[in-house]
């Protein structure tokens, strides 16, 4: 039976950066308060965030502070005092702390029928608020159990001698705390439900709802002609480092023997992995392959693309695979890829083994030698796309909150 709900959502991230939790927290909260919910948004430097009319309560940081924090982490990172990966976590510890001293002060509001969705690793302080004032507790799970998840990148670090800890001890900790304190994990595919399950965690504790994209705001390119003469042009948006699988992206197009092509990598290059990248573009050249390094916003990127590829080792969901398909896209996407499961294989790309060179490089010959290819397959992945509005996904998700303490 479903109630009257209210919902805080937290979102740990600063809200005015490129990123996920932007793409991904802007429309949920907004769609939820058009809806007609009651929701109340905390986070880091929403109040700028033009695209919420409802409640705020922002953990402000001047762009002067930031400018400041970065060169200080930057300056850190260089002496090799803190890692990238400490001071991420050192951040998501400080806006845990700040939100609970925040929930306190809400106290009464907060009942059986408040739900509090807080992410993996920011969210252990406030979940003990929460629950010593009787309300709910969901964690947004953006990645896999921690323990599989480490267990994933330590194996992919390990094989390229990479001496590089992304999943931090303490880290782990604060999840597996995390877990114990919620009520539900919220799964984000079914990658990140079958890691809990196998985990150990309770199928009951567990439930699965996607995430979305943004249909109005990306779009397929008006022209789909293109002179075949033309380069080919594949994109990639996401970080780039290992966890990305893009060594073994650069890696399948040497083997598929391409030429006259261009690739966009669309993100930041995580440090530890420059030396790698820099080497493989250096044999790119030798095939006549143009690597551009980009950042910012993708949409140019996305239309400028004849092809989209997220060639993941781990990823919990990848958000740019349904911005890709809205925009018109083919998709080629590793097993290890949460969104696969909105890939229909062979109808709009293709889902083949991570860590695969060779099926890579088979399937972007499939689309290089037949550009028509991307275009009948592109038009399937818009459909789908559809399915996936912000607008259909919020509901499912409200839907299955308010179930949540009738049991």
């Amino acid at each position: 039976m479903k109630r009257k709900i209210k919902i805080f959502f937290a979102t740990a991230a600063d809200i005015s950066l490129l990123g996920a939790p932007r793409s991904m927290d802007i429309p949920l909260v907004k769609n939820i308060y058009q809806q007609g919910y009651d929701i109340c948004w905390f986070g880091v430097n929403i109040d700028s965030c033009e695209h919420f009319a409802g409640r705020k309560v922002s953990m402000n940081h001047s762009k002067l502070n930031v400018f400041f924090s970065k060169a200080k982490n930057k300056f850190l990172r260089m002496l090799k005092i803190q890692s990238l990966e400490e001071q991420k976590l050192n951040a998501q510890i400080d806006f845990d702390k700040w939100l609970a001293r925040k929930l306190n002060k809400f106290k009464d509001e907060i009942d059986k029928n408040l739900i509090f969705i807080g992410r993996g690793v920011s969210s252990e302080h406030s979940f003990k608020v929460i629950k010593k004032y009787g309300g709910i507790c969901v964690l947004h799970s953006q990645w896999l159990h921690p323990s599989a998840h480490d267990t994933i990148l330590s194996k992919a670090f390990s094989a390229r001698g990479i001496n590089y800890q992304q999943v931090l001890p303490e880290r782990i900790a604060i999840q597996k705390r995390e877990i114990d304190l919620c009520d539900r994990v919220w799964c984000i595919s079914n990658l990140v439900l079958d890691s809990y399950l196998k985990s150990g965690i309770s199928s009951h504790k567990l439930f699965l709802i996607p995430l979305g994209v943004d249909i109005d705001a990306f779009k397929p390119k008006k022209s789909s002609s293109k002179d075949v003469r033309s380069k080919f042009v594949i994109v990639f948006v996401g970080n780039i480092g290992v966890e990305k699988g893009i060594d073994i992206l650069l890696s399948a197009l040497m083997i598929s023997g391409v030429t006259n092509c261009r690739i966009i990598l669309h993100g930041n290059v995580i440090d530890y992995f420059k030396p790698t990248l820099e080497s493989l573009i250096k044999k790119l050249r030798s095939f006549h392959v143009d690597v551009i390094l980009r950042s910012g916003t993708p949409f140019l990127s996305y239309k400028e693309a004849d092809l989209f590829i997220l060639p993941s080792l781990h990823e919990s969901f990848g958000l740019t695979v349904l911005e890709a398909m809205a925009s018109g896209l083919p998709v080629i996407v590793t097993d290890q890829v949460g969104a696969s499961q909105h890939v229909v294989d062979g109808e709009n790309g293709f889902i083949i083994s991570a860590g695969s060179p060779d099926c890579l490089a088979e399937k972007i010959n499939f689309f290089r030698l037949n550009r028509e290819n991307c275009h009948t397959y592109g038009h399937i992945s818009r459909s789908l796309s559809k399915d996936l509005d912000w607008k259909r996904i919020s509901h499912r998700l409200v839907s299955s909150l308010e179930t949540i303490g009738n049991d």
